[in-house]
């Protein structure tokens, strides 16, 4: 089993759409081998999740049923293949919780980013292929291997990784955070989709 943690500060906004629909795609494609959870830093416990998330969650093909926010410093001692944090803040947060994290923690948008990078070049040493063995050998070592591109993004371009909050702001907000969610998701079910089309012997 693949064991993603997606992070957020309340854990009722951004993380758990990215939960939900991170999961509906990865089941599309390798059903019953990803298990994708959240948690947040400072996670809003007793809430449901957030009525607008929700609303575009179920719009772009996800389901809020039965979420509920989670403490960061309570999961993290699960051995999470790969954390997709929000910002840039709950990257650095889930890291100090856990600092064999360091090269399995990224914010989403940036990860989208670096799995293009290494989907693209022949060179890497991305496993391909859709078989399960495959699939998960990719995904238990695809966090050192990004880490070996993350150098290619300027520092000072961090936190352009980050997707804005919505919590408590007006709908615009949402679309906002959608807009910049949504399609980093979207870019990472892509690349694992055309990845596993690929010959796990060559590329």
């Amino acid at each position: 089993m693949i064991i993603l943690l997606t992070v957020c500060t309340g854990n009722i906004c951004r993380s758990p759409y990215a939960e939900r629909l991170l999961q509906a795609g990865l089941d599309s494609l390798h059903p019953g081998q990803f298990n994708v959870t959240s948690a947040g830093t400072m996670a809003m416990l007793g809430h449901e999740m957030d009525r607008r998330s929700s609303e575009r969650l179920i719009a772009a093909g996800g389901d809020p049923t039965g979420h509920q926010p989670r403490v960061l410093h309570n999961v993290m001692n699960v051995p999470y293949d790969i954390v997709f944090a929000m910002a840039e803040e709950h990257r650095a947060d889930a890291v100090k919780e856990s600092p064999r994290m360091l090269k399995r923690a990224y914010s989403i948008m940036m990860f989208a980013e670096l799995f293009d990078m290494l989907a693209a070049d022949p060179a890497s040493e991305l496993v391909r292929g859709g078989d399960p063995a495959s699939v998960s050998k990719r995904w238990k070592g695809i966090g050192v291997l990004a880490s070996r591109v993350r150098s290619r993004i300027p520092l000072e371009d961090v936190t352009n990784f980050d997707v804005p909050d919505p919590y408590k702001l007006e709908d615009d907000a949402y679309d906002r955070m959608e807009a910049a969610l949504k399609p980093a998701i979207y870019r990472i079910l892509a690349t694992e989709e055309l990845v596993s089309t690929q010959d796990p012997g060559g590329h």
